[in-house]
């Protein structure tokens, strides 16, 4: 579990991204890093288990959920989050290959395609905390 800071105004959202590849996790924190005009407070957990530990005292604006996860799917671990009382109304970007384009739907989860442009990603999780 790593926290980063991005905040040169003072103002920030937490966002928890749980993804269990290093490479791609340590694409993630550069992109969110080198996007001076986003300004989000990041959480990375990198399985299921452990984003339900940091989100017993955390209730982030978005979690940025991989699809294939060791433990529970990003599904599962959406609904396990969405159960929790405080965080019925966080927001979720799914990421995978594959990505479960119906049970997404019926959850009004937006989902992404790996792999993904970094810009498009900033502008998805920027349009979702609008």
């Amino acid at each position: 579990m790593r926290e980063h800071l991005m905040n040169k105004t003072g103002v920030h959202k937490t966002i928890l991204v749980v993804e269990d590849d290093p490479a791609i996790s340590e694409v993630l924190i550069y992109a969110f890093q080198d996007a001076e005009h986003y300004h989000y407070h990041i959480m990375l957990a990198t399985d299921s288990y452990e984003a339900l530990k940091l989100l017993e005292g955390v209730r982030p604006a978005l979690c940025l959920l991989d699809y294939n996860l060791p433990g529970m799917n990003g599904i599962q671990l959406y609904d396990t989050i969405h159960n929790r009382q405080g965080l019925e109304q966080v927001r979720a970007l799914l990421m995978s290959a594959n990505l479960p384009e119906e049970e997404m739907e019926k959850r009004h989860i937006e989902g992404i395609h790996k792999p993904f442009d970094l810009d498009v990603l900033l502008e998805d999780v920027e349009r979702i905390l609008m």
